[in-house]
């Protein structure tokens, strides 16, 4: 079984040299997946054989003796087949689950070109991805299943977070080379909870991942 998923979007980039010695970059993007088509023929075919089975004799019938709670083979069919696709159906023209509609990130290094700092540059970067879709809740379709409320959505929060580098340059070695070393601290501030994967129908937190850790390292760079 297939499904279709139609991507669009924009990515809109300005970088600047507000001085001399300041430099600052803005990326934009919006992206949004909507997923149609899903298991057409597999639909189809599941749909025609549980009319047939409710058509015949053998609907009624127990799955099994030895089975206790006397599930009939139709009642097994519909919650094995026909109302799981329903449910995976249902989300059909909504956009994919977890996916960020929206995405900011800011760049920005200043040099120092003179003085005691002079070789030296400090900088920071700034993300933000806006809430997404983790979840729906459940509403009886036509058929007494439960499918998805595509228009119930429930959404993991907007995350924010940022970086801090100091660096320091000069020629090394009567300038026969360069040498750089850089201090970076990634995700130094923003949001550290867990994330939301999945919720489930009734609220619930099923699926969470850690975010990302803060890290702090030290780079040594030699140019020749």
């Amino acid at each position: 079984a297939t499904r279709d998923f139609v991507s669009e979007g924009f990515e809109a980039e300005l970088v600047a040299n507000i001085t001399d010695n300041w430099r600052m970059a803005v990326n934009i993007g919006r992206q949004e997946s909507v997923q149609s088509n899903t298991a057409l023929v597999a639909q189809a075919v599941a749909s025609e054989t549980f009319a047939n089975i409710n058509a015949s004799d053998i609907g009624d019938l127990l799955d099994s003796p030895a089975r206790t709670e006397g599930q009939s083979f139709a009642s097994r069919y519909n919650a094995l087949v026909v109302a799981p696709y329903a449910s995976i159906a249902a989300r059909d023209n909504t956009t994919a689950l977890e996916l960020r509609e929206w995405r900011t990130n800011i760049i920005t290094t200043y040099e120092f070109s003179e003085g005691v700092l002079k070789g030296s540059s400090i900088g920071g970067a700034l993300r933000n991805q806006s809430k997404n879709a983790v979840g729906y809740q459940n509403v009886l379709n036509v058929n007494g299943d439960a499918v998805p409320d595509t228009s119930k959505p429930f959404f993991g929060p907007a995350q924010t977070n940022g970086d801090l580098w100091i660096s320091h340059s000069r020629p090394i070695l009567n300038e026969r080379f360069d040498w750089k070393i850089q201090l970076n601290y990634r995700n130094a501030f923003g949001d550290n909870d867990p994330i939301p994967v999945v919720i489930n129908p009734d609220g619930n937190l099923a699926v969470v991942r850690n975010a990302n850790p803060r890290e702090i390292f030290l780079t040594n760079t030699f140019r020749f």
